[in-house]
């Protein structure tokens, strides 16, 4: 892993990223800055075979906040440089950009014959059929079944939102989500139950921490099996009632998650305490570890707001392949 740094706050992060033959989307996916995120300048070298396509007609490409993105067209193998500019001496060098390349399968006549499914009924879990809604930085929604992955290793990308999709869900149980957003600052939501959306949408505020808490009569017959990926981290897994998720500093997005309920049949021992909802004055203050008798949300008792770590002048850019397992790429 290659390290880059800037010889002072207001000096540029500067990196050559290859790229392979070919047409790429390059975009500025994320920025731990938030509203003082730097600006990300991309250049091709002359002669090199590439072509960087943008809306403006500027001499140099630039992007000036998360959610811009340009077109790479490379004749041959090359590099582009990316800089990263930060607005200010006191602002963040901190930029993540995802590298994808634009590509069409060729239709075979087998694409169009009928298939039999994937899944056998017999192979749904007798919970029910569980879901994850989960709101994904530049994709919009999308979902995906009990023990398969939104996003995580093989696609990192930022989750900003969520919501638990139950329809079976048997009597005398539910799931409560809380989600802490980097906006500007740590904030934490409010619970919510089963079918209740969770995080933001469209405001590059991402889910940095997550818990996650079975409740009521019944929930003591069943477990929660939940994995999570954080930007620079590896892989989380948590079994439990009650899972709690953060990075490693609790500032990192989170950018994979693969969430199921299995039934641990029905058992005499008392049902877990209630979840404790987080007030009004501990809305910025992340959560404290559960005690240990019993499994709830305890606010943390600092209310003073925290801000996001100093600028680290990290440039992370995500390769993503052809087909559909990318392997993901990261440059500190």
């Amino acid at each position: 892993m290659n390290t880059l740094r800037a010889k002072d706050e207001t000096a540029s992060v500067t990196r050559l990223q290859r790229v392979a033959a070919g047409l790429f989307v390059l975009r500025y996916s994320a920025s731990a800055g938030g509203l003082r995120a730097p600006a990300v300048a991309v250049d091709a070298e002359p002669l090199s075979g590439v072509t960087i396509l943008s809306e403006s007609n500027a001499a140099r490409t630039m992007l000036y906040a998360p959610g811009d993105a340009v077109v790479v067209h490379a004749l041959r193998d090359a590099h582009i440089r990316i800089s990263v500019l930060p607005r200010t001496a006191a602002s963040s060098t901190d930029a993540q950009l995802v590298l994808e390349r634009v590509s069409c399968s060729v239709p075979t006549e087998a694409a169009f014959e009928e298939k039999t499914p994937a899944v056998a009924p017999s192979s749904v879990p007798t919970t029910g059929e569980l879901a994850v809604l989960a709101h994904v930085s530049r994709r919009g929604d999308v979902t995906a079944r009990a023990g398969q992955w939104i996003c995580g290793p093989d696609a990192p990308l930022a989750i900003e939102g969520l919501e638990l999709v139950w329809p079976d869900k048997p009597e005398g149980v539910d799931i409560l989500t809380a989600a802490v957003i980097n906006m500007r600052g740590r904030r934490v939501q409010p619970p919510a139950k089963i079918g209740q959306f969770v995080g933001t949408r469209q405001k590059a505020a991402p889910i940095v921490g997550l818990t996650l808490n079975l409740t009521g009569a019944l929930a003591h017959r069943y477990v929660l099996q939940v994995e999570a990926l954080f930007l620079g981290g590896s892989l989380v897994s948590r079994t439990g009632v009650f899972v709690e998720l953060a990075g490693d500093t609790g500032f990192e997005p989170l950018v994979g998650l693969k969430l199921s309920v299995t039934e641990q049949g029905a058992r005499q021992d008392a049902a877990p305490a209630a979840f404790q909802f987080p007030t009004a004055q501990t809305m910025d203050s992340g959560f404290a570890a559960p005690a240990a008798a019993s499994p709830v949300l305890a606010p943390a008792t600092n209310s003073k707001r925290e801000e996001p770590p100093a600028s680290t002048g990290r440039v992370r850019v995500f390769r993503m392949p052809r087909r559909s397992n990318p392997s993901p790429i990261a440059i500190d």
